[in-house]
């Protein structure tokens, strides 16, 4: 007996629906919640630059970290320090490019697995996790 998918696809296409409401009252209390922090940052902005001794404190502050960042410039110049921090920005970037590549692969190994478990070469049962955001479509994509 085959499955009835008249039913099925009514039911789907309800639960899309829900979820599609669901996730765009997300959407607007997010955005409303993200103005309101707006409101309340800018609140406390004022306040702490109409009180002179945070002033005092920030301006401090700020000739600090601009002594430590000439300091640090200045080590880094240095020839082997120099060849050293070139080292760590490759290997950064390196980081960057066999974590984007391990997303990939293991999207692959989930959807030809069908789970979103392996085990790793010391036998540890590692999950894969998805991570989903929505950003704005600029206006060159709008139909």
């Amino acid at each position: 007996m085959e499955p009835d998918n008249t039913t099925q696809q009514p039911d789907q296409a309800t639960s899309l629906m829900a979820l599609e409401g669901l996730i765009k009252n997300y959407l607007t209390k997010i955005e409303n919640h993200q103005e309101e922090l707006k409101k309340y940052k800018e609140m406390l902005n004022n306040a702490l630059e109409n009180d002179q001794d945070y002033v005092k404190a920030a301006t401090e502050a700020k000739e600090a970290s601009q002594k430590k960042s000439a300091a640090k410039n200045a080590v880094i110049k240095q020839p082997e320090i120099s060849n050293i921090n070139e080292k760590v920005k490759d290997g950064m970037n390196q980081l960057k490019d066999m974590k984007t590549a391990l997303s990939l692969h293991l999207q692959n190994y989930a959807q030809l697995a069908g789970t979103n478990q392996f085990e790793d070469n010391d036998g540890q049962v590692r999950e894969i996790v998805y991570v989903a955001k929505v950003v704005k479509r600029g206006n060159k994509f709008r139909t």
